[in-house]
This record gives C-alpha cells, sequence and structure tokens, in this order.
C-alpha cells in the first residue's frame, strides 16, 4: 500500500481525529513499540548472538506483532487479560512454553514464534521506564496531560521513525497464546477473543498511518519538549527502552534454549490505561467501517492481511464523531 495513492479526504478525516482533541490514552503506541523493538534488535547485533540476530532481521514483522500483542485486551473488553500479558509472570510462562516445545534447529514456524516473542519482550520492560520517567517530564515541559502527550509520541514516532510505506505485521501465533494464558490459570481465554484483539490492533495502526501531516505539524508545535526528547532522553524514552530491553531478550534467548537456568529477575510495574487509537481501531472494526482478511495455517498460526474501507460513510461518520 503506497499511502501517497490514498484519497487526501481521508488523510484529512483521520487528521481531524488527534486534533479534535486527543483525550483518554495511555502507554506507548502502536508505532512506538515496533520502533523501541526494531531498535532493541540494532543493539542486539552488537552481543554477538548470531543465531538471534538472524532470526530478528529475517522476521522483523513478526517481531513487530509480538511488540504491540501485549495490547490486545484494550481499550475496553477482558481488560485484565492485556494487565496480565505485562507481567514478568507471563514472560517467563512464555519462555517455558518455548523452551519445552522449541528445540533447535528451529524450524521457519518457531524461529517465527521467537522473534514474535521478542517483540514482546521488548513491549513488557520497555513500558515501564517511559511511564515513571518520560511521561511526567513530557507533560511538565510541554504542559499537556497524557492524554496528548502518548498517542502524540505515537504520532511523531509514525512520521519521523516508522519509514515504512506499507504495513507489515500480520502473523499471530495464537495456539501458543491459548496455551501459555491456560498454564497461567486462565482457560477462558479463547482463540476467538485472542484474534480480536490483534484486529483491532492492527485497525489501530492502519488508521494511524492515515494522520495527516499538518496534523503532525501541529503537534510538534504544541509539545516541542516532547518531539525534541522522546527518542533519547534517559531515563524513560524509547533508546533507553531498547537499552533496558536488550539483556531481558538476551536472557530470554538463552533460556529458552536451555542455557540459562532462569530469567533475569526483574521487578516490572504494570501501568494500563485507556489508549485512544486503540479505541478507534475498536470502533472501525465492530462497525464493519473496516476488513480485514484472516488467513489461519495448519500449524495454528494466524495471518492478516492489509485493512480496506468496506463502508466508507459507516468510516467517515465514525471517525468525525468519534469521542475523546
Amino acid at each position: 500500500m503506497n499511502l501517497k495513492s490514498k484519497s487526501v479526504c481521508y488523510i484529512l478525516v483521520v487528521t481531524a481525529v488527534f486534533l479534535c482533541g486527543l483525550r483518554s490514552a495511555g502507554g506507548i503506541g502502536q508505532t512506538g513499540h515496533m520502533v523501541v523493538a526494531a531498535m532493541a534488535t540494532d543493539n542486539i547485533c552488537e552481543t554477538g548472538y548470531s543465531d538471534l540476530v538472524n532470526i530478528l532481521t529475517a522476521l522483523p514483522s513478526d517481531r513487530d506483532s509480538g511488540a504491540v500483542f501485549p495490547d490486545w485486551a484494550w481499550p475496553s473488553f477482558y481488560q485484565q487479560y492485556s494487565r496480565i500479558a505485562h507481567t514478568v509472570e507471563f514472560q517467563q510462562a512464555w519462555a517455558d512454553y518455548a523452551k519445552d516445545n522449541f528445540q533447535p534447529p528451529y524450524t521457519v514456524n518457531e524461529k517465527r514464534e521467537i522473534s514474535f516473542f521478542m517483540g514482546l519482550t521488548v513491549h513488557t520492560y520497555a513500558d515501564p521506564p517511559w511511564h515513571t520517567f518520560f511521561l511526567p517530564e513530557a507533560k511538565a515541559h510541554d504542559n499537556a496531560d497524557e492524554w496528548l502527550v502518548e498517542p502524540g509520541t505515537d504520532i511523531f514516532a509514525n512520521w519521523e521513525l516508522d519509514k515504512r510505506s506499507e504495513i507489515t505485521y500480520g502473523y499471530f501465533p495464537v495456539e501458543t497464546a491459548v496455551n501459555v494464558y491456560f498454564a497461567l490459570g486462565y482457560p477462558e481465554v479463547t482463540e476467538s477473543m485472542l484474534l480480536k484483539g490483534m484486529l483491532i490492533l492492527r485497525a489501530a495502526y492502519w488508521a494511524e498511518k492515515f494522520s495527516g501531516y499538518q496534523g503532525y505539524l501541529n503537534l510538534v508545535n504544541r509539545m516541542p519538549w516532547t518531539d525534541d526528547n522522546y527518542v533519547t532522553y534517559s531515563p524513560g524514552g524509547f533508546e533507553y527502552g531498547a537499552e533496558v530491553s536488550t539483556p531481558e531478550m538476551v536472557s530470554t534467548w538463552n533460556y529458552i534454549q536451555g542455557n540459562l537456568d532462569q530469567l533475569l529477575p526483574a521487578d516490572v510495574p504494570v501501568f494500563m490505561e485507556k489508549n485512544i487509537l486503540i479505541e478507534l481501531g475498536k470502533r472501525l472494526i465492530e462497525s464493519g467501517a473496516i476488513e480485514i482478511p484472516v488467513w489461519r495455517t495448519e500449524q495454528g498460526e494466524y495471518f492478516f492481511g492489509e485493512p480496506r474501507i468496506a463502508d466508507r460513510k459507516s468510516f467517515e461518520s465514525l471517525v468525525w464523531g468519534f469521542e475523546f
């Protein structure tokens, strides 16, 4: 999909979503999590773990899918399961599953799952310093509340760092996710629940790619300190999030290969709030305004195709009438 070929109408429509008033948002957004995961991958390239590097660089879209996964149950349904997906306990359970079921040399499907899991790992460890350190500074310097800083930062990342013109991520090892929740005592989490959540995340990222350039410039003028510092600020910026995630990725890799008895101990606080971008994705999906093709492999993995507008009138109505 070449964004330049899309109708200017839709670019302006979605720009209005972000400019009418960004309210009720929380957490690093879809683009931000994927950018931090890419930065962490660059760090891994300097560690000498060539097998892991080869997996992450060969399957970046699978890593990106994992990087957004923990937010699957937001904004308003099954929220407790997203909270669980942000915990060290969830990280350990997924690592145990991978260690017990995947043996090197890994198959292509197993490499996909490992890449996905590494993205999930980055999300788990990059979120807390962002909330704890960067967010308070951005709010103070730009006199902005978190409902503006967090989605606004993701739009900065979308325009400044995420150079992909196509929506690339669409892989989801749903059976593994179901098994991990089951191992933690949540047998009620089903494939259909997880798929709905991932479709909403995909819709949210797709909608974000249409945020207009003028809207981006307005946000830069409104939050200059945030725009100047969200990547490099330490502690808490994107680079810092990648830095603290890197040893956790290495630890996880060594653990699932049987070279480490346990993951690095870490106390990870969980920050979960409502996210305006995911809320928009939810409404776009549930209204039928957009459609996302889905197909399932024999191995129980799912792939999501590129979203498309299915009901233009509904799409425009939802975007323009969205309440923040």
